[in-house]
């Protein structure tokens, strides 16, 4: 933490750079933001949020799934590798950051797919960047379902998957809405 509060050099070894000119880079560059950053993870998964050791009881998350109608911002429409219309969730906040759930393509994951491209990507139809709210039900009684299974405290998903699926029958089959969860990373899975 010491190494945080002053400012150091940072040297990169030239086996580290990365050649610009390469045919596999593909270099965009757009407006940048001191408060901004964007990690968009590699294959499925929540692996971009999560630290990358094996214990740190420092981390921590705070989910928020009551706030899932909140717009994926304007200005990161651009940053990501796909188009976010229909398939952005916000599920809380780690320290001053904000915490989104991408429904990224499948061609996305595969760097073979012709629709891998960003033009190329499929779109859907929504009216705005936020899920359906079908998709929105069903992610968050997904996330309860696996905080019940885990044995996470105050957390219960009874049904499992209500019909018909609406807020109400969520908000009556599962407390996950009500409440602020706040999580310490301990181990990876």
């Amino acid at each position: 933490m010491s190494l945080l509060q002053t400012r150091s050099r940072l040297s990169i070894d030239d086996e580290h750079h990365v050649d610009a000119t390469s045919p596999d880079v593909i270099p965009r560059l757009g407006p940048h933001f001191l408060d901004y950053t964007l990690y968009v993870g590699d294959r499925l998964g929540l692996d971009a949020a999560l630290p990358n050791v094996v214990a740190d009881h420092n981390w921590t998350a705070k989910l928020q799934l009551s706030m899932t109608h909140r717009l994926w911002p304007d200005s990161s429409r651009q940053s990501l590798p796909f188009n976010p219309k229909g398939r952005m969730i916000y599920i809380g906040s780690r320290l001053d950051d904000q915490l989104w759930l991408a429904l990224a393509p499948l061609s996305f994951f595969n760097v073979h797919d012709p629709n891998h491209a960003l033009e190329r990507s499929p779109v859907l139809g929504a009216p705005s960047t936020t899920l359906i709210l079908k998709h929105q039900l069903m992610l968050i009684l997904f996330i309860s379902f696996v905080l019940e299974t885990m044995h996470h405290e105050d957390i219960a998903c009874h049904p499992r998957y209500p019909e018909p699926l609406t807020w109400a029958a969520v908000k009556a089959s599962t407390e996950v809405l009500y409440i602020y969860l706040s999580f310490h990373f301990l181990h990876t899975i």
